[in-house]
């Protein structure tokens, strides 16, 4: 997944991907693994595979992650990119479809990647909302173009949890 980083002076773009309990971070200046230890929000306790811990605290606006550590502040977003072609602007085959919360909630489970191809109604991810789990469907046949969710997060109505292609 591709975000980007801004910590008020550069912005830069990173990928994200989660092999196991780890999360490998590809920045510009180099790859970092990390290992959720705990997501009790607002507090996130990270380990690096140093062997560091960071311990942060995180929110969640619309689109937008804010992580204040060390008394800095970041705010990390999707990064989206939109054809500008105009052969593919009215072709709904090439258009992304955003999949959206349908209700606010805590996404306990998701359950695709980016880049997989996925069949109308299967299962995308589960949010929980009052106790209850709802299943997240895909609306129709496609691949996972991008994800913005992880599990742990809290999610508004009309927040959106990933794009198909």
């Amino acid at each position: 997944m591709a975000w980007v980083l801004d910590d008020g002076t550069s912005p830069m773009s990173v990928t994200v991907q989660r092999a196991d309990e780890w999360f490998t971070v590809q920045m510009p200046h180099g790859v970092q693994r990390a290992q959720i230890l705990c997501w009790q929000p607002p507090r996130l306790v990270l380990r690096l595979e140093s062997g560091a811990i960071v311990d942060a605290l995180v929110s969640w606006q619309r689109n937008a992650c804010h992580i204040n550590w060390r008394g800095k502040h970041y705010s990390i977003t999707t990064s989206t990119h939109r054809s500008t072609d105009p052969s593919t602007q009215n072709n709904p085959s090439s258009q992304k479809k955003s999949i959206t919360a349908p209700l606010p909630g805590r996404v306990i489970a998701l359950l695709v990647a980016t880049g997989a191809t996925v069949q109308s109604g299967q299962s995308l991810c589960v949010i929980e909302a009052m106790k209850m789990q709802n299943e997240i469907l895909a609306p129709r046949d496609g691949v996972i173009g991008e994800i913005s969710i992880i599990e742990g997060q809290t999610v508004e109505t009309g927040a959106v949890l990933l794009q198909m292609v």
